[in-house]
């Protein structure tokens, strides 16, 4: 059955309404934001607990996650349609996040870029501005998911939980990797697009296909002996 995506988006304002604002306040305070790299001071070394949690929580943006994620609701939980389209956000986003990057390290020829989901090096001085300045792929990844996951999923009250952890997400990579916080903001802004696009072209797809059988099983029917042709009205 075909879902209309704009009634999706309506009836889930909330996360979308929510994820502009802190958009936009991201945006305004690098506006204001005096530091030439603009960049979001998350420093200092936290607890060895925090630590192991924001190491977890950043693995939930990592390319095994999402891969995993999707086959196991494809084969595991038989959920094709929802298994596509997680599959397709991923593939749209992290396509999205190579081209940045090779885009601003284009002397170096074009190559895949790997960010290690491990690092807490942020203040360390041989680590420093590893992946500063470049687009989060962990980030972009999270908040696609985040985005298809909340259009799938007919329990609207997930919707501040799985920003709340795309959010979280975000903070942990600034934190582990040293990204600022417009490469943040950047890729929050690609994985939910991405994971919008997913939905449409997983579930438009699949529409395409059952109207093709559609007409089909019609062309059958109408092809037996003594049944007349009908003419078809396609809304």
């Amino acid at each position: 059955m075909k879902k209309d995506i704009v009634s999706r988006i309506k009836n889930r304002k909330p996360f979308f309404i929510s994820f502009l604002a802190l958009l936009i306040a991201g945006f305004i305070y690098l506006g204001f934001s005096t530091d030439a790299s603009l960049a979001f001071p998350v420093s200092g070394h936290f607890p060895f607990l925090v630590n192991v949690f924001l190491i977890n929580v950043t693995f939930m943006g990592d390319t095994v996650f999402a891969v995993c994620l999707a086959l196991i609701m494809f084969f595991f939980y038989k959920r094709k349609r929802e298994g596509l389209a997680v599959f397709i956000s991923f593939a749209l986003t992290e396509t999205a996040v190579q081209f940045h990057k090779n885009l601003g390290a284009s002397s170096a020829g074009c190559r895949l870029f790997f960010e290690d989901g491990q690092t807490r090096f942020f203040n360390n001085p041989d680590l420093a501005g590893l992946y500063a300045g470049s687009i989060s792929g962990h980030t972009a990844i999270a908040f696609a998911l985040a985005t298809v996951m909340m259009l799938i999923l007919k329990n609207t009250r997930w919707q501040f939980p799985l920003l709340a952890g795309a959010v979280l997400l975000g903070i942990s990579r600034m934190y582990l990797a040293g990204h600022w916080l417009s490469d943040i903001l950047i890729a929050a802004g690609t994985g939910t697009i991405s994971g919008l696009l997913a939905y449409c072209l997983s579930y438009g797809s699949l529409a395409i296909t059952n109207r093709r059988k559609y007409f089909i099983r019609l062309l059958n029917r109408n092809s037996k002996p003594g049944h007349a042709v009908q003419p078809v009205h396609v809304q």
